[in-house]
């Protein structure tokens, strides 16, 4: 309610393809009536652009931890890998490739 001397709170959820991926909790209690209807609607999307960002970083944290175990497989295994993109001529190689 405007015009009181309690803070003003907004919370939103960060929901990315109905999936709750946290929480946007805002406080103010310097400027009486902040979270005005367009600063909702802005914040909304801002927490909309979390959740892809957070979706993102566990995604990017999930294919680190599973190159960690590939590469850590290759080396109990002495076995290595390696590809080639025809498209661009470009070779790659595991670690463990390069010690074969």
């Amino acid at each position: 309610m405007c015009g009181r001397s309690a803070p003003d709170c907004l919370c939103l959820p960060i929901v990315k393809q109905t999936k709750l991926m946290g929480a946007l909790y805002l406080e103010n209690n310097l400027t009486p009536c902040a979270f005005t209807t367009d600063r909702v609607a802005v914040l909304e999307m801002l927490a909309s652009q979390a959740a892809i960002s957070l979706e993102n970083a566990n995604l990017y944290s999930g294919l680190q931890r599973s190159e960690a175990f590939l590469a850590q497989g290759q080396s109990l295994s002495h076995t290595g890998s390696f590809g080639w993109n025809v498209s661009s001529g470009q070779i790659y190689w595991s670690e463990e490739t390069t010690h074969l």
